[in-house]
């Protein structure tokens, strides 16, 4: 495998892997008092995960260097913004009532890695700037996953069970969300 594997311990609850771009390394972080050899075993069972994943990725960014594709420039990212600002806040509210959660706050920032992260202590949301670039249906496919983390912060059956019962289609939504840009993945 040619991609060399960093582990982090921190305060944390659950073992977890990340490939983020460019693609040249993994990032395990650990609970802090775990085990060398559960560490090893954790990375030895995700290898093929991590090696499918970082073909696939790899190959999805030689794609877009081959079209052209640019990083976002500061028009682009001010244009994604003012777009979500007219569309989120309608939908946040409509959202919160029917999941009967509240937002204490969202704020927008370009990300590389996913399109929405929930802070269910503090009851935040940051959402990629890159989201105004997306069409109504995904954008609000965001919202409600994010807002479901204040009630299920994991992804586990409960979460699954509130998304089946809100948003129906919310599977179909974040496939051809990510079938758009697989460079990000949802969170």
């Amino acid at each position: 495998m040619d991609i060399s594997i960093r582990v982090e311990r921190r305060k944390i609850k659950n073992i977890n892997m990340y490939i983020r771009p460019p693609y040249e390394e993994a990032l395990v972080t650990a609970p802090i008092h775990m085990s060398e050899a559960v560490i090893r075993n954790f990375i030895s069972d995700k290898t093929p995960w991590m090696e499918k994943n970082l073909k696939r990725l790899r190959e999805k960014d030689k794609e877009a260097g081959s079209q052209g594709l640019k990083k976002p420039d500061e028009k682009l990212k001010a244009e994604c913004a003012r777009r979500l600002e007219l569309l989120l806040p309608e939908l946040i509210e409509l959202w919160q009532k029917k999941l009967g959660v509240s937002l204490a706050s969202y704020k927008l920032r370009v990300m590389k890695t996913c399109w929405g992260v929930c802070h269910c202590k503090k009851r935040t949301v940051t959402f990629n700037k890159l989201l105004g670039l997306k069409s109504p249906d995904l954008v609000e496919y965001i919202v409600v996953h994010e807002l479901c983390h204040l009630t299920e912060p994991s992804h586990n059956k409960r979460f699954h069970d509130l998304m089946d019962k809100h948003l129906p289609d919310w599977r179909d939504r974040r496939k051809k969300l990510n079938s758009s840009d697989s460079s990000l993945l949802s969170c």
